[in-house]
């Protein structure tokens, strides 16, 4: 994967229709939370500390008579 930066990290989202990393932690957290998650995770970021885990399905169906 190509390397992002920390602020491209926040302003993405999985899919188009779910909410930004930034988003979804401002939603969650309250400020004092809010500063601390950030905190670690840049320091994690920086570090290359991080782990990226994607997980693929596929569905197919079929009518049974």
């Amino acid at each position: 994967m190509r390397p992002v930066s920390f602020e491209a990290l926040l302003d993405s989202a999985p899919n188009p229709n779910a909410p930004t990393v930034r988003d979804a932690i401002a939603a969650a957290l309250d400020e004092a939370e809010h500063e601390r998650f950030l905190g670690e995770l840049k320091r994690a970021f920086v570090r290359d500390a991080s782990v990226r885990r994607m997980a693929v399905a596929y569905l197919a169906a079929s009518k049974s008579r």
